[in-house]
């Protein structure tokens, strides 16, 4: 190429020996693109279903808002075996000692469970619940920080919980959440088709008989919820 070369011929020579990247429309250079390596990631393990009642028993906390923007909170106790709701509690605060008194009253009625599955929050995490647990015999199963899929069962109940009735209605108390738990959580156990127990409810997929039942009215102050209003014993069929 002489002094008078022209501009595209120049470009042309340029580009025979360093092709144009796909990020420079004008000067041509020689760009090696390492294409991003795709992050791995552990395929979670598969939710395996208790072979009987009372084996294991996730349990979580929710939070939502009156209308007026004060905060509460829920627990949420559910037996894994056929996703039966055990019980719901409802106040501004649910601290580790509220948290022991709910256990032992759903235990006085149905029984002491094997495991409990919880993730890592504070309230798991107690001393005070760490030494109930050890008196009962019953073994605290914590899940891995950020792998919620690991309590999947308990994830999706509280998604029902939220989408069923907390997303319904505008609440204005404490005893007006208490009052919708207790409803929904009857609803839930004894009418709403589970289509994960083959479109039975929970009771009706343990394919035991109702022994006896006690309805008990809620009293002022006192926030638990076992199976909505009522309580149930439980005999298996013979």
């Amino acid at each position: 190429m002489g002094p008078q070369t022209s501009l595209p011929d120049l470009l042309r020579a340029l580009a025979e020996f360093a092709p144009l990247s796909e990020h420079c429309c004008a000067i041509p250079c020689r760009v090696i693109i390492t294409p991003r390596k795709r992050l791995k990631r552990d395929k979670p393990d598969a939710l395996a279903v208790p072979k009987a009642p009372n084996m294991m028993w996730p349990m979580d906390f929710m939070a939502d808002r009156f209308g007026d923007g004060r905060a509460f909170r829920l627990f949420n106790v559910l037996n894994d075996f056929n996703r039966e709701g055990l019980g719901i509690e409802v106040d501004f605060s649910l601290p580790a000692e509220r948290v022991i008194k709910s256990l032992n009253r759903i235990i006085e009625w149905r029984g002491e469970p094997g495991a409990i599955r919880v993730d890592t929050g504070p309230e798991y995490l107690s001393e005070k619940l760490m030494e109930w647990a050890e008196e009962q015999g019953v073994t605290i199963l914590h899940i891995q920080p950020g792998k919620p899929q690991q309590n999947a069962h308990i994830e999706r109940y509280n998604q029902t919980v939220r989408h069923e009735w907390l997303d319904q209605y505008i609440i204005e108390s404490i005893e007006e959440a208490q009052d919708h738990a207790a409803q929904w959580l009857w609803t839930y156990n004894n009418d709403r088709p589970d289509m994960a127990l083959a479109a039975s409810h929970p009771p009706g997929n343990l394919k035991w008989s109702r022994k006896f039942y006690e309805c008990t009215p809620l009293k002022t102050g006192d926030y638990h919820l076992v199976s909505g209003i009522c309580s149930f014993s439980y005999l298996l069929s013979p």
